[in-house]
């Protein structure tokens, strides 16, 4: 079996030497003991130890908690803490921090050793459970409807739902590392500087903040679209670190992407709605249904409405409240634009919920006169994604208390060692107490082997 690589931080010569040798007498390999967090940065990216001993207080501008936090957020490796005092807020910032374990010294062979394996197997089960979590992230995006892109802090694509790989025509691995408005083809000014200042201004508002008008951007097959963009910041859990940026894209409300006269002839739209699968319906100028497929003759039994025939009314098919009026289709046919909407319907068995699009077309002569109407339901979308805000907020609740009850475990242990440390240098303590103070850490140490198991549990 291979040794375990360790990296050694530690400013104290003398300190450094004692530990190295301790280490290798342990049968672990040091891979090297430097003095500043700054360095340790480094060999850390170039040597990617098993795990990195780090003393709190360094010399140089960068402190071991710094230098601990950007090693575990960069790289993925365990920290943990050692040194001989802290105060209190020094102490509450290393807790903060995260670290997978905190020596006191002086500490003996076997404080080490034990917690150098605990700190391993909690990363090791930690990785182990955060394996599938890019595929848990992409299922969720998946059930949004709009087209998401997520960014990391820097504007470089690291994911997209499947609603926006349809919508630009790109593929993740097409796009992936790219900046954001690089790959979509933003054009608009000062778009160099933009990332940094949608930072702030997203920061600044706490939540999502939305663009005040309308961004082009370009497909892979080099269509322009206008669209409403939207962007959120995903924060660390328990901090204020951006881990993500989450763009949303839509079309403006009640409208989309122009149609050109003439792009689609009668006929050809007439068939497509034949072979849709949703239910879709085509009327003329003055209501009067052209065309329609089996599932359009479906949901109008669904009404309690007659099987339709071509050439009756649409209003005779499908009530005026859920298709909409004789003004929409007018005004969809004038503007030359298409048109969304939304429609929660009462049912015998509770309320359902269909998405309307209407999308006008010329039947002849290259002349916008008619309109063509799809209708889904989206019941199920909205409950899944009800669903998944719901346990989503369950999940988030869960993992900050479970982290806070990490976090105060952390604190104890700490606690406890520094308890037993100063009462033997004040006159020794019997033997009693010592079994007292064994028994506590060992207790702590079990606590910390539960929450790891509950965390498991919590993952499946």
């Amino acid at each position: 079996m291979p040794k375990r690589k360790i990296l050694v931080v530690e400013d104290e010569a003398i300190i450094a030497m004692e530990l190295k040798e301790t280490l290798e007498h342990l049968g672990y390999l040091v891979l090297r003991t430097v003095f500043r967090g700054e360095d340790a940065v480094v060999l850390a990216e170039k040597t990617h130890p098993d795990i990195v001993l780090m003393d709190i207080h360094l010399k140089g501008d960068v402190d071991g908690i710094t230098a601990a936090e950007e090693i575990s957020t960069r790289f993925n490796i365990p920290v943990i803490f050692i040194t001989a005092h802290s105060d209190k807020e020094t102490l509450a910032r290393a807790i903060r921090s995260r670290p997978y374990g905190y020596l006191i010294k002086p500490f003996n062979e076997r404080d080490l050793y034990s917690n150098i394996e605990m700190a391993i197997h909690k990363h090791r089960v930690r990785s182990k459970l955060e394996e599938n979590a890019p595929d848990m992230v992409d299922s969720a995006l998946n059930i949004i409807p709009e087209a998401v892109v997520i960014a990391d802090p820097r504007g470089r694509i690291v994911r997209m739902n499947l609603e926006a790989e349809r919508l630009t025509g790109y593929n993740l691995k097409e796009v992936k590392g790219m900046q954001v408005f690089t790959a979509l083809g933003v054009t608009i000014p000062g778009r160099d500087t933009l990332m940094e200042k949608l930072l702030v201004s997203t920061e600044h508002a706490g939540s999502m903040i939305s663009f005040p008008s309308m961004i082009n951007i370009r497909t892979k097959q080099g269509e322009r679209l206008p669209m409403m963009l939207s962007t959120g910041l995903i924060r660390q859990e328990g901090s204020t670190r951006i881990m993500e940026i989450a763009f949303v894209m839509e079309f403006p409300p009640h409208t989309s992407v122009p149609v050109r006269a003439g792009a689609a002839s009668g006929g050809s739209i007439d068939a497509l709605i034949r072979a849709m699968r949703p239910p879709f319906v085509s009327v003329a100028g003055d209501l009067s249904i052209t065309s329609f497929n089996d599932s359009f003759a479906r949901l109008c039994r669904y009404f309690g409405r007659d099987t339709p025939e071509e050439g009756i009314g649409l209003h005779r098919a499908l009530p005026e409240f859920f298709i909409g009026d004789a003004g929409i289709i007018e005004e969809i046919i004038n503007d030359a634009r298409s048109f969304a909407t939304e429609k929660a319907v009462k049912t015998s068995t509770g309320a359902a919920v269909f998405a309307l699009e209407y999308m006008p077309y010329s039947s002849t002569n290259g002349v916008l006169d008619s309109v063509a109407i799809q209708i889904r339901n989206i019941s199920d979308e909205k409950l899944a994604v009800h669903r998944y805000e719901k346990i989503l907020r369950d999940f988030r609740t869960s993992e900050k208390i479970i982290g806070e009850v990490g976090d105060l475990c952390a604190s104890l242990k700490a606690t406890v060692a520094r308890m037993s440390q100063v009462t033997e240098e004040e006159g020794g303590i019997s033997q009693d107490m010592k079994r007292e103070f064994a028994a506590s850490k060992n207790t702590l140490e079990e606590i910390d082997i539960r929450l790891i198991e509950l965390e498991g549990y919590r993952k499946q």
